[in-house]
């Protein structure tokens, strides 16, 4: 019951404007651009303090610095969320730097398209890795922090980035259309499961969107 009552507390003291996130820590992997870089611009607009995580160290320090020189509180800690020992690492370097971790969003992926006839099992388990295991990693390394009952009351949020392609299928994405769908799954457990911790779990499904990852490849672009 106290517990409850500490819920319900938290939410009645949130501000009139329902969209502001003021002191709210936000943590976004791939966030030196795209999609990722869009949501954490506009969250740090709504008051939110940022953790940037991106693989390339230089984009994403263009990042935070763009976001601090608007007045906003921002850092990156970068590095390869897709290697087994990494989220650990991710989490507490934010936590040390902010305190906690009220939302998470799992924005950092691409693209290794082919035919089904011409797919490889490395290109399949390589998107399957950045766009499953690596989300499930990431929430599996928050578990500690947001299940300490210290945190409770805490604003607590996930979100994760599906596709339409995985709602409706993609020629020449079999990959990539089994990895978001497969992403609802893992975000309607999460939500099943952790609810009852005050834990929200949600996807977002993108159609389209100009982005580096949804480019042509330039030949002279190195990654």
């Amino acid at each position: 019951m106290t517990d409850r009552l500490a819920q319900l507390s938290n939410h009645l003291a949130q501000p009139s404007d329902p969209t502001r996130l003021d002191g709210q820590v936000v943590l976004i992997t791939g966030a030196a651009q795209g999609i990722g870089r869009a949501t954490a611009e506009l969250l740090a607009s709504k008051g939110a303090k940022i953790a940037i995580n991106d693989l390339d160290e230089e984009r994403a320090n263009a990042a935070v610095e763009a976001l601090q020189t608007a007045g906003h509180e921002a850092f990156c800690y970068c590095g390869d969320v897709m290697d087994v020992k990494f989220p650990p690492r991710l989490i507490k370097a934010v936590l040390e730097r902010f305190g906690r971790i009220n939302v998470l969003i799992n924005s950092a992926g691409f693209l290794n398209d082919a035919a089904i006839h011409k797919m490889t099992e490395e290109k399949f388990d390589i998107v399957m890795k950045i766009h499953n295991y690596t989300p499930y990693r990431m929430i599996h390394a928050l578990s500690g922090h947001w299940m300490d009952p210290a945190n409770r009351a805490m604003t607590k949020t996930i979100i994760n980035i599906s596709s339409t392609s995985g709602l409706h299928g993609a020629m020449g994405q079999i990959n990539y259309a089994t990895a978001k769908a497969g992403i609802i799954g893992l975000t309607k457990t999460v939500a099943a499961e952790w609810g009852r911790y005050g834990v929200r779990c949600n996807a977002v499904a993108y159609g389209w969107i100009d982005t580096r990852m949804t480019k042509p490849p330039d030949p002279d672009e190195k990654l």
